[in-house]
């Protein structure tokens, strides 16, 4: 080999190292190689200064770099630093050869004991001897002219045996052909070959990092092409190892759907992935880690939480799905759970606060839904039973308990208790119309547990689940008990109203022609003799056509379609009258007790009205006394309603009436709005009635009197009189023990300023 051309080539690789920056990759493997090499190689900059030293260069002059070159190696005459010469210049047999290189110069030393020749025959040996990368030197033709110990090596061939073979030899086809077209192009143009990543099989297959550049003879002509191939088959796989690892986690990162952060110790971001940024309403990652000053002190709605949470993680180094509200950056509230990591140094300080959070507005919107939805479940006024598909009670709410007088926490408690209080709902009929998947509603009379009977309206709807199919049913109980009263009592008092419209009709025709049959009896009458046989007939039409009238009168009453004038009365002395009068007309065997209030009770009505509602309903006791006998009580006193229509146990049905202390002061009186009223109240140990008997009677034409000694007109009078002065009548009865009625009047405004206690 001709020894310029070698010296060319060193002098090449040391343009490549000085030239480094261009990007091609050259002078990394140049420095490699120069690093093995004994040749003492500098690199002076464009002052004169040692800027890089091999290693031969270190171990023979020493710690160089920074040193004037002329300090080092002495002066170069014509040194093309200072004259910007392009031509190596220098005595090459004086030990040094000069050659500008990017910017500054190459000084190669020798020593100058050895001859040149020898020397550079020695040094290409000891490189292509100890050089741990694989050297390849090749002619235009593409033969190998000089090959590498490691190339020997790994091909397992004697040197002589690879020499003048053809590259093609020792690649595969297709790499042969790259390769090829590589090495023309440095032959081509005179440039270093691009290091690129190639795979070159040399017995087997390899990842090889191959540079090329030209080897030139003396007169500067390329004479043939050095590659430089070093194994980095290992380091290769690392690198795809790691960019690997890089892009899965960098992938992990990027697309997770929890937000993943790094903070500093002062609050601001460092690091943080789209979700992150997504969950605190900011466009993009960048945005919310150019925000200024401590982010966890902004965001939190609550500064009490962000101080927890720093309790926690400076206590225990971590923090596990911690949760609070924060700001979003539009100003909007959500939830978020977080799990943090604090992060040390060496120094045992807080480094930064790394960690994942997470979005847990819908959860928590879900959870409180889900506790307004048990509150109301809870607190509802109808009872709801959930029950399985085999009709086995699992929950029962408070209501239902109420409603069934269970008691106080009974309700979700699955027992044999609550099953057996759940049975009556579940009849075979109603299961079977449930097991079809139909709803049935319908209205049922249950028992409570202490025997009491109640009316409920009940619902059972079946429940699905996602797939459609019916997992459970719920039972919804509602007690109608009252409504069913009032329902009853609208129908009665409608009954009754319809009754006196069509009474109140017939009474005024009928009176209209009863009139002239009374007048022209009682004028014919006048008329005749004493001992006229006639007078005895004219006698008895009058006497019929008198009770007629009182007939028609009563009808009226109940009608409410007489005109009565209602004055100011008071009722102690007219009851007390009207007493006495009944004392004489009932049978001996009867007691009759008083117990009027000695307080003047005064109302606006009828004399003559009142005094028939006393009588009427007296004589009713007296008749349902016969003929055994009893007691016959009637009481007056000032009663007290304080709240109206509620707690009634029927239409006009009141046990023991308001009179008296056991039956009606504490009781609400029916269709009464709050207010004083007088109560007169008059009660009888007689046979008694049942409930359908005291639903009828203040029906018109109504009675269980024998026919021919009762009209039936006597208690719808009463009912007629009561309503027509604002007040309401009251029964209370069962058969064998007796009956009382309660008649409540309103106290007149007027005269109650002057009521006083007789003196």
């Amino acid at each position: 080999m001709k020894n310029p051309a070698m010296r060319q080539g060193l002098l090449d690789m040391a343009r490549a190292l000085a030239g480094k920056t261009d990007g091609d990759g050259f002078g990394d493997l140049a420095e490699t190689l120069l690093a093995v090499v004994p040749v003492r190689v500098l690199l002076v900059d464009a002052a004169g200064r040692v800027v890089y030293a091999n290693p031969a260069a270190r171990a023979g002059l020493g710690a160089i770099e920074g040193r004037p070159c002329a300090e080092v190696v002495g002066p170069c005459p014509d040194c093309p630093l200072r004259t910007g010469g392009a031509m190596v210049v220098g005595d090459p047999g004086q030990g040094r050869a000069c050659a500008p290189a990017g910017g500054g110069g190459v000084v190669v030393c020798r020593e100058p004991a050895v001859p040149h020749a020898s020397r550079r025959s020695n040094w290409l040996d000891d490189v292509l001897e100890h050089s741990p990368s694989a050297i390849f030197v090749l002619d235009s033709a593409g033969r190998l002219v000089e090959v590498s110990r490691a190339v020997v090596d790994h091909l397992g061939l004697p040197a002589a045996q690879i020499r003048g073979r053809p590259i093609s030899d020792f690649m595969p086809a297709g790499e042969a052909a790259d390769f090829r077209r590589d090495v023309e192009r440095v032959f081509d143009s005179g440039r270093p070959g691009r290091r690129r990543e190639s795979v070159v099989t040399a017995g087997r297959m390899a990842i090889a990092a191959v540079t090329l550049f030209p080897l030139r003879d003396e007169k500067g002509r390329i004479d043939a092409v050095c590659a430089i191939a070093s194994d980095v088959t290992e380091r290769h796989a690392a690198e795809e190892a790691l960019r690997y690892s890089e892009e899965k986690y960098r992938s992990i990162f990027e697309n997770s759907a929890e937000g993943i952060f790094q903070f500093l110790p002062d609050g601001r971001v460092i690091e943080c992935n789209p979700a992150m940024a997504r969950i605190l309403g900011y466009a993009s990652p960048a945005d919310l880690m150019a925000e200024e000053g401590d982010i966890l002190k902004r965001i939190h709605v609550q500064q009490e939480a962000r101080l927890d949470f720093l309790r926690v993680l400076a206590k225990k180094g971590r923090v596990f799905d911690f949760e609070a509200q924060v700001y979003r950056r539009d100003g909007r509230r959500v939830w978020v759970s977080t799990n943090a990591l604090a992060v040390m140094d060496q120094d045992g300080k807080l480094a930064r606060v790394e960690g994942a959070a997470r979005d847990i507005t819908d959860r928590k919107r879900a959870e409180e839904e889900r506790m307004l939805l048990v509150a109301a479940v809870e607190q509802a006024a109808e009872g709801m039973v959930i029950i399985g598909r085999n009709f086995k009670a699992q929950y029962a709410n408070p209501a239902f308990a109420r409603i069934l007088g269970m008691g106080p926490g009974k309700g979700g408690d699955p027992s044999d208790d609550l099953q057996r209080n759940v049975d009556p709902f579940l009849t075979d009929s109603v299961r079977g119309i449930l097991a079809l998947g139909l709803k049935w509603s319908g209205r049922t009379r249950q028992a409570r547990r202490d025997g009491s009977q109640y009316v409920a309206e009940v619902l059972i709807t079946p429940i699905r689940d996602e797939s459609g199919k019916i997992c459970n049913h719920v039972i919804l109980v509602r007690d109608v008990t009252h409504e069913t009263r009032l329902e009853k009592r609208l129908r009665q008092a409608e009954k009754l109203e319809a009754i006196g419209v069509l009474a109140g009709g017939i009474a005024h025709d009928f009176n209209n022609i009863l009139t002239p049959i009374l007048l022209n009896a009682e004028v014919a009458l006048a008329d005749l003799e004493p001992a006229d046989p006639m007078r005895r007939p004219l006698t008895d039409v009058v006497d019929a056509a008198g009770r007629a009238r009182d007939l028609v009168k009563q009808i009226l009453a109940f009608s409410r379609r007489e005109d009565r004038e209602r004055s100011l009365l008071i009722l102690n002395p007219l009851v007390k009258e009207t007493v006495k009068l009944v004392g004489g007309m009932v049978d001996g065997n009867i007691a009759v007790i008083a117990d009027i209030s000695e307080r003047n009770i005064a109302i606006r009505a009828d004399p003559s009205q009142i005094h028939q509602v006393v009588t009427n309903l007296c004589m009713n006791a007296a008749y349902a006394m016969s003929p055994g006998g009893g007691t016959l009580t009637i009481g007056l006193e000032v009663v007290e309603n304080e709240e109206a229509g509620r707690r009634e146990t029927g239409p006009a049905f009141v046990p023991g009436g308001a009179a008296d202390v056991a039956g009606g002061r504490d009781r609400p009186i029916p269709d009464l709005p709050p207010g004083r009223y007088a109560g007169l109240s008059v009660r009888d140990t007689g046979h008694g009635m049942d409930r359908s008997t005291v639903e009828r009677i203040f029906e018109p034409f109504f009675t269980t009197k024998p026919p021919g000694q009762g009209t039936g007109m006597g208690l719808a009078a009463v009912h007629g009189i009561v309503k027509a002065c604002g007040g309401a009548v009251t029964v209370n009865s069962s058969p064998g023990r007796g009956s009382m009625f309660v008649v409540f009047f309103p106290l007149a405004e007027a005269a109650e300023a002057r009521t006083r206690e007789p003196r």
